[in-house]
């Protein structure tokens, strides 16, 4: 039977969203980068790279309020995700290419 989805649902749904979102809006900025022919990563270089991080972390805040409606398997990948975020910002993100 199908229950009437939570608020906290509906979050995870909307950041996942606004991750999706960006990562469309950095293609249209950068038309030239092909998401079948290169790393999705690649979206993260250049002066628009903060699109990315917001992609990155709000996958990451989607996947961490998914496992708190009583999936708590989906934690490590919140962790993965927001590890990644974190390593590109420590590199300089925007700051190479």
């Amino acid at each position: 039977m199908l229950r009437a989805m939570q608020p906290l649902g509906h979050l995870s749904l909307a950041l996942l969203g606004t991750g999706v979102a960006c990562v469309v809006a950095l293609h249209a900025i950068r038309p030239r980068v092909s998401p079948i022919e290169r790393r999705l990563s690649e979206y993260a270089l250049g002066p628009n790279s903060w699109l990315m991080d917001v992609a990155f972390g709000t996958a990451a805040l989607a996947i961490f309020v998914a496992s708190t409606r009583g999936r708590p398997q989906l934690v490590p990948a919140a962790l993965v995700v927001a590890a990644v975020s974190a390593c590109h910002r420590l590199r300089g993100g925007s700051s190479r290419r």
